[in-house]
């Protein structure tokens, strides 16, 4: 986190111009604080913080510092009061007062275990609460600027209470890749592993974030990649992009007319689907069930289920989708448990008496989705495909 000024005309005209076509800004915060000295015009909050002995500290009383490539950081000690009190006031000034709606809230894992903390505990001892304690700093700052439940941050680090005090999560850093060790599969995996866990709200970054392109690895975005990743989000809590920590070696999603509109018809699906979504997260709130889930959370007598990992995935109980994670691929085996399944581009209806396995065609933009006959999110789903024939991204 670093202090930055904004200019006294444009930004408004920015942010105002937002606000009337009723689009909330998202900005970025995390706990550690970077020393500016020699940055004209920007007010050092490194050097305040360390006067005032607001950072986790060494032995020697000097604050802990993390080297990253390109700086060298230091942690807030969110166990000091007055510690916490400043940092939510300088996160309201800066984000909520600059119009922010919300923010990635990065970081929180990276607490040493060899310092002692102002409250007294080992960061051994406090190294699970810290991402706890970050949380609540954010949820502080919404409720007391007044954003309250109109407000989302997300976060990456947590513990076993942190889904009660975090608007959403997402699933940290994957590769540019397609495997299942920590590209798109295994963004799935987490997903639904996580949401077992308990964190009923998860999504990823859109496209993955890190690239490595230095012999012998080559991991860079691919126009297929991002645009299977699209298909997959969009099913999720949170349908967001990321350029990703190559933003020039990458594909983005403006990059070229094929991206975006694939970009624009799945947004559309995910804009759609919103009164399921909400419905989904209601249920989340009252009993802790995940928005995705692996198939055997709602089929748990159907032995097959179980074999399943990232190949399937349910959204609630009335939306099954098999994602493409793999290149090239354009048709997929489908496992449909017991009931009567539609698909979604072709309409065929699948009835199921007994799980069975089915061949469907799954090129880019069509990937493999169907949703059960009769259910409320069908006329969600016929909408979204009227809403994405008049926008001409079939």
């Amino acid at each position: 986190m670093v202090s930055f000024c904004v200019h006294p005309t444009h930004w408004t005209q920015f942010t105002d111009g937002l606000k009337q076509k009723n689009i909330r800004l998202l900005g970025y915060i995390n706990p550690f604080l970077v020393d500016t000295s020699g940055q004209p015009g920007v007010t050092n909050l490194y050097q305040i913080a360390k006067s005032r002995g607001y950072f986790v500290k060494q032995a020697n009383g000097q604050p802990v510092q993390f080297s990253y490539p390109n700086f060298k950081a230091s942690l807030i000690d969110l166990t000091n009061p007055k510690a916490r009190t400043w940092l939510e006031g300088i996160m309201e000034h800066q984000l909520v007062k600059n119009g922010f709606s919300g923010w990635m809230a990065d970081f929180g894992e990276e607490l040493p275990l060899n310092v002692t903390l102002a409250n007294g505990m080992s960061g051994a001892k406090a190294h699970n609460e810290y991402p706890v304690l970050w949380a609540k700093v954010n949820q502080d700052v919404m409720q007391k600027s007044g954003l309250g439940h109109q407000g989302l941050f997300f976060m990456r680090s947590g513990f076993s209470t942190s889904p009660a005090v975090t608007s959403d999560f997402w699933l940290g850093d994957q590769l540019e890749s397609w495997d299942a060790q920590n590209g798109l599969a295994s963004s799935i995996i987490a997903l639904l592993s996580s949401g077992l866990s308990g964190y009923s709200l998860e999504s990823s970054d859109i496209g993955g974030y890190t690239s490595i392109s230095q012999f012998p690895f080559d991991y860079v975005r691919t126009q297929e990649l991002l645009m299977r990743w699209i298909e997959v989000d969009a099913f999720t809590t949170l349908f967001r992009s990321h350029e990703g920590n190559q933003p020039q070696k990458n594909i983005q999603v403006y990059s070229n007319q094929a991206v975006i509109d694939e970009l624009r018809k799945f947004s559309i699906l995910f804009k759609d689907l919103a009164p399921y979504r909400e419905q989904l997260m209601k249920q989340a709130s009252a009993t802790g069930a995940p928005v995705d889930r692996p198939l055997f959370f709602n089929y748990p007598d159907d032995p097959q289920t179980y074999d399943i990992t990232y190949q399937e995935f349910m959204m609630g109980r009335d939306v099954l989708i098999a994602p493409i994670t793999k290149p090239g691929v354009t048709k997929v085996r489908v496992y449909l448990p017991h009931g009567s399944w539609v698909h979604l581009w072709d309409h065929k209806t699948y009835d199921v008496t007994k799980g069975t396995y089915v061949e469907v065609s799954a090129p880019i933009g069509k990937p493999a989705v169907f949703y059960r006959a009769a259910s409320s999110v069908a006329n969600q789903f016929q909408r979204a495909l009227s809403d994405i024939s008049k926008a001409g991204a079939e």
